[in-house]
């Protein structure tokens, strides 16, 4: 989207699915809420997201980002206490 790779993440804290028509919505407002690309950019600041970032970017000798690009959030609600979370690729 305006020359850039957007990484989709769908959030909910009920673990139900996002009406098609909002989703819809959102990816249509979603070009005018983007700044000035600047490659030196974090990512957004959710926990999985710098998690898969520094697995996927920062640690392997190489970046991959189609890695990180595929890299997606454990499903179920946002903040749940089961939800298994990975820090430098150990499992706590």
């Amino acid at each position: 989207m305006a020359g850039r790779q957007i990484k989709r993440c769908h959030i909910t804290i009920d673990d139900t699915e996002i009406d098609n028509a909002i989703q819809d919505a959102a990816y249509a407002w979603l070009p005018r809420l983007l700044p000035e690309p600047d490659p030196d950019s974090p990512p957004a600041p959710l926990e999985h997201e710098r998690s898969a970032w520094v697995r996927h970017i920062l640690q392997p000798d190489e970046p991959d980002l189609a890695a990180y690009l595929a890299d997606q959030r454990p499903p179920g609600p946002a903040g749940n206490p089961t939800a298994i979370t990975e820090i430098s690729g150990q499992v706590l």
